[in-house]
C-alpha cells in the first residue's frame, strides 16, 4: 500500500503494478481489487479521472472479469491476446493452459 500511495501522489495518467496479490490474504485482495477498480473508474482523490492501469499477475482469475485488454509474457515475446471475448477463441496454448486450470483453483 505505501508503494501505491507513493506511485499515485505523482497523479500519473497510467498506473503499472507488479503482482499486487502476490501473498496476500483474502481480506487484502479485496481491498486492492477494489481500489485499482476504483482507480481505473475514476477515483475520488483524482477528480473522478481515470486512469489506466498495467497490472500483472501470477493468477490468471481475479483479472479476467475486470480487464479490458490482455496479454502474456512468452520467451521473452508479450503476446497481445484481446479483450475478454477473444480470451475463449485464442489458439495461445499457454493461454488455454491458464484457462484449463482456472477450475482447478
Amino acid at each position: 500500500r505505501a508503494g501505491l500511495a507513493r506511485a499515485l501522489a505523482l497523479k500519473p495518467r497510467v498506473l503499472l503494478v507488479d503482482n499486487p496479490l502476490s501473498g496476500v490474504d483474502p481480506r487484502e485482495t479485496a481491498w486492492w481489487l477494489n481500489m485499482l477498480d476504483q482507480l481505473s473508474a475514476g477515483h475520488p482523490a483524482f477528480g473522478g479521472r481515470s486512469m489506466t492501469l498495467v497490472v500483472t499477475g501470477a493468477d490468471f482469475r481475479p483479472w479476467r472479469a475486470r480487464a479490458r485488454q490482455f496479454a502474456i509474457l512468452k520467451d521473452k515475446h508479450l503476446i497481445c491476446l484481446g479483450g475478454r471475448a477473444e480470451l475463449e477463441t485464442h489458439g495461445e496454448p499457454m493461454l488455454l493452459e491458464l484457462l484449463k486450470s482456472e477450475g482447478r483453483g
